[in-house]
């Protein structure tokens, strides 16, 4: 019974540490929701030529993450790491010490990693790269 109520403490830790709303409620200058920097949102919001600083910081807040050149050309960064990578480790060793039927087969079913990705799925790291010209205009963007 108290390796069951740990599993459930376990699981609800993690989850709260892995969630979108937990990264962006503690996040740093220059990381955004991973919804904008999908290719389709970027693409009908982000307008070379048309579009300014003012417009990327009410789109995507402040950066910290800036390189100003000396012709004036400024390039701003944005960017989703990957949160859950100590989540997922977390998880890996407590999977390791819970007694589970049918464990000893997992190498054959990859249960393990099964089980990590429910409570824990990883998140792929995205980077939005804005370059802007000497007036303040997108000269142009990198999604990578």
């Amino acid at each position: 019974m108290f390796r069951k109520m740990l599993l459930v403490a376990v699981v609800v830790l993690l989850s709260a540490c892995s969630s979108p709303m937990a990264m962006l409620n503690g996040q740093k200058t220059g990381e955004v929701a991973p919804e904008k920097l999908n290719a389709a949102f970027i693409k009908s919001n982000i307008i070379p030529r048309k579009t300014t600083k003012s417009d990327i910081v009410n789109i995507y807040g402040e950066t910290d993450d800036k390189v100003i050149s000396s012709d004036g050309v400024e390039t701003w960064n944005y960017e989703v790491a990957d949160q859950s990578s100590f989540s997922r480790k977390v998880a890996g060793l407590a999977y390791n010490y819970l007694p589970i039927p049918g464990k000893q087969y997992d190498n054959a079913t990859n249960m393990q990693q099964h089980a990590v990705n429910a409570i824990a799925p990883q998140q792929k790291y995205q980077r939005l790269r804005i370059v802007f010209d000497s007036r303040g205009f997108v000269r142009d963007y990198t999604l990578m």
